[in-house]
C-alpha cells in the first residue's frame, strides 16, 4: 500500500473523511491522465486527439461535424477547429463537405488514423491490465465506477 493523502500532504490532523475522498479521487484521476499522456505521446498524439480518433473510429466510414465530436468528448476540447486542423496536418483525419449543409465539414478518419489506433489498442488494453485489473477485483472495479457515475450524474 502507498502513502496515504495524509502522508503525502504532510498533514499532521487527518482530514476529514469527505475531503480526503475528494482529493484522493482527484490525485488518482490526475495519475491516470498522466500515465496514459506519456503512453500516447511516445506515438504522437494528446489524449483529446486520441480521444477525437476512436470517437471517429466509432462512425468510420462516415464522420462527425465538429459539434458532434466535442460532445462525445471526455474532456471538451475549447477550439476543436484546431484539434480537427492538428488530426488532418498529421494525416490521421480528412475532411469532407456536408451534405445536407455544404458550409459544414465532416471530419472522417483516415486509414492511417485506423492503423494508428490498431496499433494502439493492444498497448491501450495492457494500460488498462496494469492500472485496474492487477489492481483491484472484478467486484471493486464495478464499485469504482459506480462511485465514479455518482460524482458527476448530473454533469452529463
Amino acid at each position: 500500500m502507498g502513502r496515504s493523502l495524509d502522508q503525502w500532504v504532510k498533514q499532521t490532523a487527518p482530514m476529514p473523511p469527505t475531503t480526503a475522498a475528494m482529493l484522493n479521487l482527484s490525485v488518482a484521476a490526475r495519475a491516470i491522465e498522466h500515465r496514459f499522456g506519456k503512453l500516447l505521446l511516445k506515438h504522437g498524439l494528446t489524449q483529446p486527439q486520441y480521444n477525437a480518433l476512436r470517437i471517429l473510429r466509432g462512425v468510420f466510414p462516415d464522420g462527425h461535424p465538429r459539434s458532434e465530436i466535442s460532445a462525445r468528448m471526455f474532456d471538451r476540447s475549447p477550439d476543436m477547429t484546431r484539434l480537427i486542423d492538428r488530426l488532418v496536418r498529421m494525416s490521421y483525419v480528412q475532411r469532407k463537405q456536408g451534405i445536407e449543409d455544404r458550409r459544414e465539414s465532416i471530419a472522417c478518419i483516415t486509414s492511417k488514423g485506423l492503423t494508428l489506433l490498431k496499433k494502439l489498442d493492444p498497448l491501450v488494453e495492457r494500460f488498462i491490465e496494469e492500472e485496474f485489473a492487477k489492481k483491484f477485483t472484478q467486484a471493486e472495479i464495478l464499485e469504482i465506477s459506480r462511485l465514479c457515475e455518482r460524482t458527476y450524474e448530473n454533469e452529463l
